[in-house]
C-alpha cells in the first residue's frame, strides 16, 4: 500500500462514525508529513472510538506533521487506549514534545503507549512528553519506546517526571537496541528509585 492508497482508506473510513476501536498498520508504506496529516483530517471524525492503534513505522513523517497530528487526535474525546508507533521517520525531541502537548487533551486516556525509537529523541524529549502527561487524570497504564541508553542520571529525571504523575501504576521502557527488552516499574517502584 503506497501513501496515496493510506489516504484514500482514511477517506473510507471517516464515514463509519459507529467505529469503537480501530488498528491499522502502515509501516514501511512511504507516508510522508502530508499523507499522516491528510490521514489525520479523516480520522478526526471517528468520534466515537475508544480503543486506536497506528502503526507508521519506517516512513518519512516530519515534527511538524506529528504536532498536527496530536492536535487532529484531539477531536477523539472518548479514546481510552491509545497506541501509536512511529519507529524510524524524521521525528526530533522539540516535535515529541510538542505532540505530547497535544496528547494532553485526551482525559479519558487510561492506557497509552508511544514507540520513537530509531528517530532523532533524545533524552530530554522524552521527560519533556512525559511532563505533559500530567493532566490525563485516568492515565494508570505509559509505555514508551525509545534507543537512547539510559544512565542513573537519565533514570533520575524519568522517575521525578513520573513521580508527578501518581495516577500511572505501571510505566514501561521499551529499549529497541536491546532486543525489546522491557523495563516494568509500579509507582512505589519509583519512589525507591528516585534521587535523594
Amino acid at each position: 500500500m503506497d501513501a496515496d492508497a493510506v489516504v484514500q482508506l482514511a477517506e473510507a473510513l471517516r464515514s463509519l462514525t459507529h467505529l469503537t476501536r480501530l488498528s491499522l498498520e502502515f509501516n514501511g508504506n512511504a507516508v510522508d508529513s502530508e499523507g499522516l496529516i491528510e490521514f489525520g483530517r479523516h480520522l478526526k471524525e471517528l468520534v466515537n472510538l475508544t480503543r486506536l492503534s497506528l502503526e507508521f513505522s519506517d516512513n518519512e513523517i516530519r515534527s511538524d506533521a506529528l504536532v498536527e497530528f496530536g492536535e487532529q487526535l484531539q477531536s477523539l474525546e472518548k479514546v481510552v487506549d491509545l497506541d501509536l508507533h512511529f519507529e524510524n521517520n524524521e521525528i526530533g525531541s522539540d516535535g515529541f514534545v510538542r505532540f505530547g502537548g497535544k496528547l494532553k487533551n485526551l482525559t479519558r486516556l487510561t492506557k497509552l503507549t508511544v514507540d520513537c525509537s530509531d528517530n532523532e529523541v533524545e533524552i530530554d524529549g522524552l521527560i519533556g512528553f512525559v511532563k505533559h502527561l500530567r493532566s490525563l487524570q485516568q492515565l494508570t497504564e505509559l509505555t514508551l519506546c525509545f534507543d537512547q541508553t539510559p544512565d542513573d542520571v537519565w533514570m533520575g529525571k524519568l522517575c521525578q517526571a513520573l513521580l508527578e504523575i501518581p495516577q500511572v501504576v505501571v510505566f514501561c521502557i521499551q529499549h529497541s537496541r536491546y532486543t525489546r527488552a522491557e523495563l516494568a516499574f509500579r509507582m512505589t517502584d519509583l519512589e525507591q528509585l528516585e534521587p535523594q
